[in-house]
C-alpha cells in the first residue's frame, strides 16, 4: 500500500534500463545537464558497478535510485550527478578530490556534503550522535539545501529495501525516520516525500496494524473509486459550466494519514470516510476561491474541517485550501483547492524556492539565508522537543548558539556569547593569531562584542601574528570558545619552546664536552624519552621535564657503557645462571626462580624499555628504564639492577596512570570515555579535576592496557580530542 514518489524505474530482465532512464532525462533537462548526468553514470559504472553496497545492490543501482527520487522533484541536473555518483564515493576509496577532477567543484562539494551527513544514513545510529548530526546538518541546509534533498532521497532508498535485516533493525530505522527524517521532508515542504517516508516507518514499526489497514483498505478499493469517480464527474461539469479550467485527480490517502485521523478522532476505519481526497487545479488564486465557493454551495461540508492554507501557509511554506464536503450517502470527501503554482511549490517544498539554474548560483542572497536560517533553527527546537532524549543529552542540543555569516556567505556555528575574536580562530588559527579588529554588517565592532545570530562578521588582520596575553583572561571578555583559547595558549606555548630550546641547548652542550661523549645519537636519545627529536630534547631539558641525571643515563645506554652491575650480581644470594621467565611475562637475564612483580611508581607495559631492581626479600621489582625512582637506585646501588626483558608470554590487565590536561568543555568527558569504549580498555578508576578560574581541566585515568602498541593507539587519538593540549602517563 506504500505509493513511491517516484515513478518505476525502467527495468530489463531485473536490471535498470540505462537507456530508457536517459530518454527521460534528456527530455526534461537541458542538453549540458544531461550529459553531466550522463558522465556521472559512466563515472559510477567504472567505479563502483562491481562492488556492493549493504543493501546487495550495485553502487551504480543504488545511485540510479537514489537520483530517481530526485528525478521526481525536479531536482536540478547537478544534484541528480551527485546522488548517483554518492554511493561509489561511499563504498570505495574515492576522496572529493578525485571527483572534482572529472566535474565541476560544485558537484564535488555536494557528493562531500552528502558524505559528511554519512552517519543520518547508518543503520543503528542511536540518539547520543543527534546533538553533531543535527547541527551539522543545519550549517549543511543554510550552506545548501541540495545536500539534504539527496539525503531524503537516499533515506527513502533505504526504507524502501529493509526487508532483509532483523526486526529490530528495522524498528530502529522506522523510529530514526518517523523522529528526524519525515519531519525534515515536512519542514522543507516535500509533501510526497514525506508521506512515503511516514508510509513506510509505519509499516515497521506497528507491522500488524499497517497490515490490517492495507488489508481493509484493498477490501473497499473498487467501490470507493467508483464512488469518487462519479463525484469527481459531477464537480467537473459543475466547474466546466463555470467556464473555469481545471485539472481535477483522486489520490488515496496514505495509510500513517488514516490511522492519525482514527487516533485523533478516536473513530474505526469504517468511520474514515476521506480515505480518498481530491485535488482540484486551477490557475489562479481568485478561481481557487470560485471553487471554494461552488462546492460549498452544492454540498454540505464539515465546518471544523475546513482550512485556508492560501491567506495562511503553513510555516514550510505549503499553500492549499482544504475543505470536506458531504456527498452522496452522506460520506465525506476530502477536497484540496490549489494553483498550479502552488502543488509545484508544495511536491517539490524548498527545492522550487532554492532551484539552481544551469550552471548558475542559488537565486537566494544573503537576507533570504538569514530568514531561512531562522526558520531552520524553529524547526530544530520543534525537533528536539518532540524526541524523547536524556535530560543531560537535551541540553547539549538546547545548548544556545549563535550561527553567524562570513563574508562569502558560509554559516558558521558558535558558542552564545561567542566575540569576532573567537570567530576569527574559528576560520583559522593564523586568522586569530594576526586579527586586529573586526565588522559586523559592515560596522566596526570591539573584540569583546558577543556576536549575534545572522551577523555578517568580517576580520580586520594585520601582517604579523600578535595574539595577546590578555585574551586567555577569562574575565577580559575577548575569548569565549575554547577552541581559540587553546590554539592562543598553544601559541604561546611555541614561542616558549624556542626559549626552552635555546636554555636546553646550552645543557646538552655542556654535558656532553664534561663527559666527552662523541657519535652520540641523540635522535635516538630523545626517542628513549619519548620525544620526536633533538628540538623536543633540548626543549624539554630546558623546562625541566628532563633533568640531567636521566640525560646521563639515557646517554649512557645508547652508548651502551657498562656499569660495574655485572661485576656483582653473582654475590646476590639464591641466583642461578638461567634465564628465567615469569609468571608476569618478564625474562630475568641471568637468574632464575626469582619473584618479580610490576613497579607501582611507572607501571611499565609489554614494549617499554625495563629493568629489574632486587629488592630485599621482595623478589625483583620491573621499572621502566626512565622512571625517576630507578634512576636514582641505579646511581646509589648499580649492583642491585638487573638487565630484564619481556618475554613472548601475552600478558593482559596491566594498569597504567594517565592524566589529560585540556580545556574544561561539556564534552570533554564525553570525548575522552567514547574513545576508551571504542577502543575497548577498561577504566579502572577516573578523577577529574576542575580549576575554575582559567577555565582547564585535568583527567586523571587508571586504564589496564596490554602492550605498548595499545598504549601508542589510545596516545594518538586522546591527543586528537578537541582542546585536549597535553596527554602523558604519570
Amino acid at each position: 500500500m506504500v505509493q513511491a514518489v517516484t515513478a518505476i524505474l525502467p527495468t530489463i530482465n531485473g536490471q535498470i534500463n540505462l537507456d530508457l532512464w536517459l530518454a527521460t532525462i534528456e527530455r526534461d533537462y537541458p542538453a549540458k545537464g544531461a550529459e553531466i548526468i550522463r558522465q556521472a553514470i559512466s563515472f559510477a559504472q567504472i567505479n563502483g558497478e562491481d562492488i556492493n553496497t549493504d543493501f546487495n545492490e550495485s553502487c551504480l543501482e543504488e545511485g540510479i535510485e537514489i537520483a530517481n527520487v530526485l528525478l521526481n522533484i525536479k531536482s536540478d541536473y547537478e544534484s541528480i550527478a551527485a546522488a548517483i555518483i554518492y554511493p561509489t564515493l561511499r563504498y570505495t576509496d574515492l576522496t572529493e578530490e578525485d571527483i572534482t577532477e572529472h566535474f565541476d567543484k560544485r558537484i564535488g562539494k555536494l557528493v562531500a556534503g552528502v558524505e559528511k551527513l554519512g552517519e543520518m544514513g547508518r543503520l543503528g545510529n542511536t540518539s547520543s550522535s543527534l546533538i553533531d548530526n543535527l547541527r551539522q546538518m543545519l550549517l549543511t541546509m543554510v550552506d545548501d539545501v541540495r545536500v539534504v534533498l539527496i539525503k531524503l532521497a537516499e533515506r527513502c532508498f533505504v526504507m524502501r529495501n529493509l526487508d532483509d535485516i532483523s526486526s529490530y533493525e528495522q524498528q530502529q530505522a522506522a523510529k530514526q525516520t518517523m523522529h528526524i527524517y519525515a519531519p525534515l521532508a515536512n519542514r522543507l515542504g516535500i509533501s510526497e516525500i514525506k508521506w512515503e517516508l511516514e508510509d513506510l516507518s509505519f509499516r515497521y514499526a506497528e507491522p500488524d496494524t499497517y497490515r490490517k489497514l492495507a488489508k481493509q483498505l484493498n477490501t473497499r478499493r473498487i467501490d470507493r473509486e467508483h464512488y469518487i469517480q462519479e463525484f469527481m464527474s459531477t464537480l467537473s461539469s459543475k466547474l466546466n459550466a463555470d467556464d473555469i479550467k481545471h485539472e481535477i485527480s483522486g489520490r488515496a490517502k496514505h495509510i500513517f494519514s488514516i490511522y492519525k485521523k482514527m487516533q485523533r478522532k478516536d473513530v474505526p476505519f469504517e468511520e474514515v470516510y476521506d480515505a480518498f481526497a481530491l485535488r482540484v487545479l486551477v490557475q489562479d488564486v481568485e478561481e481557487c476561491y470560485k471553487v471554494l465557493s461552488m462546492v460549498h454551495s452544492s454540498w454540505d461540508h464539515v465546518p471544523e474541517e475546513f482550512d485556508d492554507y492560501v491567506t495562511t501557509p503553513k510555516p514550510n511554506g505549503y499553500q492549499s485550501i482544504h475543505t470536506v464536503a458531504i456527498g452522496p450517502d452522506k460520506k465525506n470527501i476530502e477536497i484540496q483547492i490549489r494553483t498550479h503554482d502552488m502543488h509545484e511549490k508544495n511536491e517539490m517544498g524548498v527545492a522550487a524556492h532554492w532551484m539552481y539554474k544551469e550552471g548558475g548560483k542559488s537565486k537566494a542572497g544573503f537576507e533570504d539565508k538569514v530568514a531561512w536560517l531562522r526558520q531552520l533553527l524553529d524547526w530544530q527546537q520543534e525537533l528536539v522537543e518532540q524526541e524523547e532524549l536524556p535530560e543531560a543529552l537535551m541540553q547539549g542540543v538546547t545548548e544556545d548558539r549563535v550561527y553567524v555569516f562570513t563574508p562569502g556567505g558560509d554559516v558558521i556555528s558558535l558558542s552564545q556569547g561567542a566575540t569576532a575574536l573567537d570567530f576569527a580562530y574559528h576560520i583559522h588559527s593564523d586568522v586569530g593569531h594576526r586579527c586586529k579588529g573586526a565588522k559586523t554588517n559592515g560596522k566596526i565592532i570591539t573584540l569583546t562584542e558577543p556576536l549575534k545570530t545572522g551577523d555578517k562578521v568580517e576580520v580586520i588582520t594585520g601582517k604579523e601574528s600578535k595574539p595577546s596575553r590578555d585574551w586567555l583572561n577569562p574575565n577580559s571578555g575577548y575569548l569565549k570558545t575554547p577552541r581559540a583559547r587553546a590554539k592562543v595558549h598553544s601559541w604561546f606555548k611555541k614561542q616558549d619552546f624556542d626559549h626552552n630550546k635555546v636554555e636546553g641547548e646550552a645543557i646538552l652542550d655542556r654535558e656532553l664536552k664534561s663527559h666527552d661523549w662523541k657519535n652520540v645519537n641523540l635522535e635516538d636519545v630523545a626517542k628513549s624519552f619519548r620525544l620526536k627529536n633533538r628540538d623536543e630534547l633540548t626543549a624539554a631539558l630546558g623546562n625541566g621535564d628532563v633533568r640531567i641525571p636521566q640525560l646521563q643515563q639515557a646517554v649512557m645506554r645508547q652508548l651502551k657503557i657498562d656499569t660495574d652491575a655485572t661485576q656483582t650480581i653473582d654475590e646476590l644470594p639464591k641466583l642461578k645462571a638461567i634465564k628465567s621467565q615469569s609468571k608476569s611475562g618478564v625474562i630475568v637475564e641471568g637468574v632464575g626462580d626469582l619473584l618479580t612483580h610490576i613497579a607501582g611508581c611507572c607501571k611499565p607495559l609489554p614494549g617499554d624499555t625495563i629493568v629489574g631492581y632486587v629488592t630485599q626479600g621482595h623478589g625483583v621489582t620491573i621499572h621502566r628504564d626512565d622512571c625517576p625512582t630507578i634512576l636514582k637506585t641505579q646511581a646509589e646501588s648499580p649492583e642491585r639492577v638487573l638487565d630484564v626483558s619481556w618475554g613472548q608470554a601475552s600478558v593482559k590487565g596491566h594498569t597504567i596512570d594517565v592524566i589529560i590536561e585540556a580545556l574544561d568543555t561539556t564534552s570533554l568527558l564525553r570525548d575522552v570515555t567514547a574513545i576508551m569504549s571504542q577502543e575497548k580498555i577498561n577504566i579502572a578508576d577516573l578523577k577529574l579535576s576542575r580549576n575554575h578560574k582559567n577555565q582547564t581541566g585535568k583527567i586523571y585515568l587508571r586504564l589496564e592496557i596490554s602492550n605498548i602498541e595499545q598504549w601508542d593507539k589510545l596516545l594518538k587519538q586522546l591527543q586528537q580530542v578537541p582542546n585536549v593540549y597535553e596527554v602523558y602517563r604519570a
